[in-house]
């Protein structure tokens, strides 16, 4: 059974990469939803209930930051990779507090982001 993946970012076209740079046959997964902010993610995230999500960590209403201690506030340990245009060690710092997966830098590199997710389904 393959592993669902939700991809929540407020920019269009990292999402679109991401889908594109993602191996999704050879690791198992399958794209079920996406969202352009953290509270339409978030309801997303509760509806579908996903094995992995990633997430940028700068959005409009709720930033990644907030979903995860939301997600973790209800019971989710769910796997989440943050990616971020951001290198400031405070969101890294609050990140790795939640226990995320991972924090990628963009731009997204497709063998960071693909062992990154090989991790979160093993």
């Amino acid at each position: 059974m393959k592993k669902k993946v939700v991809i929540i970012d407020d920019e269009p076209w990292t999402r679109d990469v991401i889908v594109k740079l993602t191996r999704w046959q050879e690791l198992g997964l399958e794209l079920v939803g996406e969202a352009a902010d953290g509270e339409t993610g978030m309801e997303l995230i509760r509806e579908i209930r996903p094995d992995i999500v990633i997430t940028d960590v700068r959005m409009p209403r709720i930033s990644g930051i907030e979903l995860v201690r939301i997600m973790r506030g209800e019971g989710l340990s769910t796997p989440v990779l943050i990616i971020s245009g951001y290198d400031e060690f405070e969101y890294v710092r609050s990140a790795l507090k939640l226990g995320v997966a991972d924090y990628l830098l963009k731009p997204i590199k497709a063998e960071e982001l693909n062992q990154q997710l090989k991790s979160c389904v093993q």
